[in-house]
C-alpha cells in the first residue's frame, strides 16, 4: 500500500472525525477500498462509494456521528516506507484477546487482526485504532 494514501486516509478521517463531518473524500486505490471494507466490516464507518469528480475516481466515506469525539483519535498508520511492523500469528492472537483493532496485510489480503488470529496468520500492520 502506499504511504501516502495510507497516512493521507488516517488523518482525514481522524480531522473529519473531530469536526463531527459526516463524510470524507480521498483519492481512489484498491488499497484504500480494502482498508475501507475493514473499517465498515468492524463498524468503525458506516459506508463509501466510488464517484468521478473532474475525470478523477474518489472515494467517499461516510463517517459514524458518535457523542465520543476521540472515536478516531487514536488511529495511527504503524509501517513506514522502510519500517514495515510484522505480527507473527502469535503475536496476533495476543492482540486479538485485547480492546484494540490493528488493520493487517496478510497474503490472504487485507483483514482485521480478529480474521487474521481466527484464520492463524500474521501480517504487517497497516494501522493500529485503539
Amino acid at each position: 500500500m502506499h504511504v501516502n494514501y495510507l497516512s493521507t486516509l488516517c488523518h482525514t478521517i481522524r480531522t473529519n472525525a473531530k469536526n463531527n463531518c459526516t463524510t470524507l473524500t480521498t483519492l481512489f486505490s484498491k488499497k484504500t477500498l480494502n482498508l475501507l471494507s475493514v473499517l465498515l466490516k468492524e463498524g468503525f464507518i458506516r459506508g463509501y462509494f466510488v464517484d468521478v469528480k473532474k475525470d478523477k475516481k474518489v472515494i467517499i466515506v461516510l463517517l459514524k456521528l458518535t457523542t465520543n469525539k476521540h472515536f478516531f483519535a487514536q488511529l495511527k498508520q504503524n509501517s513506514m516506507l522502510k519500517h514495515n511492523f510484522y505480527l507473527s500469528n502469535s503475536k496476533v492472537k495476543k492482540q486479538f484477546s485485547g480492546f484494540n483493532i490493528s488493520v493487517l496485510s496478510t497474503k490472504k489480503g487485507v483483514m482485521s487482526n480478529i480474521d487474521a488470529g481466527n484464520l492463524k496468520l500474521g501480517g504487517i500492520t497497516l494501522i493500529d485504532i485503539i
